[in-house]
């Protein structure tokens, strides 16, 4: 019976993390660098709960040149929360530090304007063979929830099979 309770509350908690991962406003992206390497350029796809007054944004700054460079993203069809984010510049061996933040559709991207959900800075570097592409991203809701999920059944067999060694 106890291990009955145990899966009740692991599933609970499963259920928990999905409604607050979905209750709670997002901007998720690859914070590892870009998903695409263009030619020239460089590409993101950026999930964000926006409304229609909304953009995304995406600023980002050279090492070499501290100057700060904006542009607005793309809206995809799907996923409805998609939006295509691109530094439209080839950037030869250099490293360039990026975020992307929510802006009011009226200030198209000024950061002085409405703002808000900034992302902590990263970075990455544009030698060829630094930049990683299409790594596997653990914002994802559902996928962070299926991990705690298979991770409540592993431990569940480990408990049955050991109680079932007791006897």
């Amino acid at each position: 019976m106890r291990w009955k309770a145990i899966l009740g509350l692991g599933i609970a908690i499963c259920v928990l993390c999905i409604i607050a991962e979905s209750a709670s406003a997002y901007v998720r992206y690859n914070p590892q660098g870009p998903d695409r390497r263009l030619f020239p350029g460089y590409q993101w796809t950026v999930l964000a709960d926006t409304t229609a007054e909304e953009l995304i944004c995406l600023r980002w700054m050279i090492a070499q040149t501290p100057t700060w460079h904006y542009v607005h993203c793309q809206k995809v069809e799907t996923p409805a929360d998609a939006w295509i984010c691109t530094i439209p510049d080839e950037i030869p061996d250099a490293e360039v530090t990026y975020q992307f933040y929510k802006a009011a559709a009226v200030s198209a991207c000024d950061p002085n304007g409405n703002t808000s959900e900034w992302t902590s800075p990263n970075s990455f570097d544009t030698v060829i063979d630094s930049i990683t592409l299409n790594q596997p991203n653990l914002q994802t809701p559902y996928l962070r929830a299926s991990l705690i999920g298979l991770l409540w059944v592993v431990c569940g067999a480990i408990v049955i099979v050991w109680r079932h060694r007791q006897r």
